[in-house]
């Protein structure tokens, strides 16, 4: 059935202008707009919130890593998928007191375990040492690059990101930023070679010595 268009006459449309217009709607917009400011978010909105925050100054800072760990596509940047990645895999805790498990996080989507394995000796002065082993090297393979990762977690800096050698070296010794004995240091590596499609998997290095 085709309903009829209802046409208002004068009068009505004055009345509802005069209704506008009076402090009666006026009180009602102002009480509206005063729940909409009461509303306060839930635990999951804080929660998802705070991670988002979080996850994305992390990415911001080792940009340079995700660059290269992270193989960008079309509609995405290297730098938020490695963030949608800690969002889904190294956010730990309820809020307040959700953060970053850095023990999680993978600076790299590639496949596969790196090669090697590098004992890492860090100084408070600025240098880090790393020392490694590769035996039976594949063809190509001695000319991969190892990309090391730095990041002061109690100062939320970077202090180093960069390649640093490669396959068929002993070791390196490079700058980094210096930091204090208070200071949370993480370190993640990965191998990649120019032109291949995608690097190693991230290592992410539990234990290194540090000196003064």
């Amino acid at each position: 059935m085709k309903l009829k268009k209802r046409y208002y006459s004068i009068l009505e449309c004055l009345r509802h202008v005069k209704f506008l217009q009076s402090e009666e709607y006026k009180d009602y917009v102002r009480k509206s707009d005063l729940k909409k400011k009461k509303r306060q978010p839930t635990e999951k909105q804080l929660l998802q919130g705070s991670n988002f925050v979080m996850a994305n100054k992390f990415a911001q800072h080792i940009r340079t890593a995700l660059e290269i760990g992270f193989k960008k596509s079309r509609y995405v940047t290297a730098a938020n998928k490695g963030m949608r990645k800690f969002m889904a895999e190294a956010m730990v805790g309820m809020y307040p007191d959700n953060k970053i498990d850095y023990c999680k996080v993978a600076i790299s989507d590639g496949l596969g375990a790196p090669e090697i394995l590098p004992a890492v000796e860090l100084s408070r002065s600025g240098f880090a040492t790393l020392k490694w082993s590769y035996g039976h090297p594949k063809r190509g393979e001695p000319f991969k690059r190892i990309y090391v990762l730095f990041y002061n977690g109690t100062a939320k800096s970077l202090m180093f990101s960069d390649w640093v050698g490669v396959l068929s070296d002993d070791g390196a010794t490079f700058k980094v930023k210096p930091f204090s004995e208070e200071d949370e240091i993480h370190c993640w590596f990965f191998t990649h070679a120019k032109g291949d499609h995608l690097p190693s998997a991230s290592k992410y290095i539990r234990e290194f010595n540090i000196v003064a």
